[in-house]
Order: C-alpha cells, then structure tokens, then sequence
C-alpha cells in the first residue's frame, strides 16, 4: 500500500449577524502545495467580494489516496461504530465520546454474545487511539475537548444509520 497525492481541498468559513456558520468548499486545480495557497487566497478575495457574510478562516487540504487497496472481508461494515466514552483532562464529573467506524473485533470484551458489544478501555490499541485526543496528544474532540490521558475509557459496539448504497 502507498498513499498518493489525489488532489487539494480548499475552504471558507463564513458567518452571519447569529454567528450561524457556513461552509463552501473547493475543490482546486492546482498541483502544488504552493499554488493551492496562492489559488485560495484569490478564491477568498473573490468570495469575499460577493459575499455580505463575515469570513472566519479558511484553508486548504491535500487529500490522498491508497493505491492498492482491497476490500475487507465480509463481516465488516460501515453501518457499525465503537464509542469511546472517556474522562475530560480537567474536570472529573465531564465525560467525552468518540466514535470508531467498523472496528476491529478485538477490541471489545469478547467476540460473541452481549461482551461483543462492550468495548475493552483497557486494551492497548483502544488507549492509544483515545490518547489522540487527550493532552499532549495530535488532536481535539470536537470543539477542544480533551481526554484524561490513559483512561480510564469505556464505551459500546452501536449501529449507526448507513447513508448511500
């Protein structure tokens, strides 16, 4: 497997007189890093233009692609997602959740019957992926929400509505 660069991804976010946001995204021509910058800061100029809104941020992604990938296998599916429930880093009595699509069976209690559906906190890989999101760690839950890093974390195997075919 090797990730590719597909593309680059640039967006504006505005708001109105309620702080009501909105979104427009982009999807550029360029095919460099830099010309993607200089593309969007005229695309914001333009936007700006026509737009009576106020500009919050905007940015730009490079989406990639796996070029060899392969389905998984069968008793996998999108519909299913573990939930991380965990500690807030500050207060105790606050808890935050996160989600996993189509986890991996191993990272529950047992693999069948009603431990299935029960998420193991302490098995390793479930520590490592929450900690992404506690202090010190590469990312925030929602809006800067953090995890007491190393748990405790709990949380369940649900099933979320599938959207498409």
């Amino acid at each position: 497997m090797a990730w590719q660069p597909l593309d680059y991804v640039g967006e504006i976010v505005a708001v109105d007189n309620g702080g009501n946001k909105a979104r427009r995204k982009y999807n550029l021509t360029a095919i460099d890093h830099a010309t993607a910058l200089a593309d969007m800061l005229v695309i914001l100029a333009a936007f700006e233009a026509v737009c009576a809104g106020g500009t919050v941020s905007y940015g730009i992604k490079t989406q990639f692609y796996n070029d060899a990938l392969a389905l998984p296998g069968v008793a996998v599916q999108a519909e299913a997602v573990a939930t991380i429930v965990g500690v807030d880093s500050v207060n105790p009595l606050k808890y935050h959740t996160t989600t996993v699509p189509m986890p991996e069976t191993d990272v529950f209690i047992a693999t069948s019957g009603a431990g299935a559906n029960i998420l193991d906190g302490e098995h390793q890989d479930v520590i490592d992926y929450a900690n992404i999101f506690a202090v010190g760690g590469k990312a925030t839950i929602s809006d800067g929400e953090l995890f007491l890093a190393d748990g405790p974390f709990e949380g369940i195997r649900a099933t979320r509505r599938k959207r498409g075919g």
